[in-house]
């Protein structure tokens, strides 16, 4: 092989490179203009928090606390609500002002719900009045 043989060659692989890469441009070029459409006919992401209270009601689910004693110092605890950023902690400060404790706590979310079910001891010796408690808890989990 010759010089101008092997000069020759390297222009024409050069040029073929060239080629390629004009060609992956326009293809570059051809996709961000059907992505560019696709999203803009696209609708707008929903807001999770609306799509679980949608969730809710499509399903019949209403808010609801049951609080039933099982013992002098146990409660036992259902609480269904919607499920939002934060509702189980407002909870849980909320049962913990109360002077109760949470023990054996399920928590499960299904079609926009938050399921709670626990067994709550009172941390004193103090007694708890359900009636009033299952009051506190229903406006906190209408407040979140």
């Amino acid at each position: 092989m010759t010089k101008a043989y092997i000069i020759k060659d390297a222009i024409t692989y050069i040029k073929e490179l060239d080629s390629q890469v004009s060609e992956l441009k326009d293809e570059l070029l051809e996709l961000g203009n059907t992505t560019s459409t696709k999203e803009e006919t696209e609708p707008p992401i929903k807001d999770a928090t609306n799509i679980a209270a949608e969730e809710m009601k499509y399903y019949g689910i209403e808010p609801e606390v049951q609080l039933i004693p099982i013992d002098d110092n146990k409660l036992w605890l259902k609480v269904v609500y919607e499920k939002k950023l934060g509702g189980f902690t407002k909870l849980v400060e909320a049962v913990t002002c109360l002077g109760l404790e949470f023990n054996d706590t399920n928590f499960t979310t299904s079609n926009g719900a938050a399921i709670i079910s626990s067994c709550l001891e009172v941390m004193s010796d103090r007694c708890v009045n359900v009636e009033e408690t299952k009051e506190l808890m229903l406006s906190v989990i209408n407040s979140i």
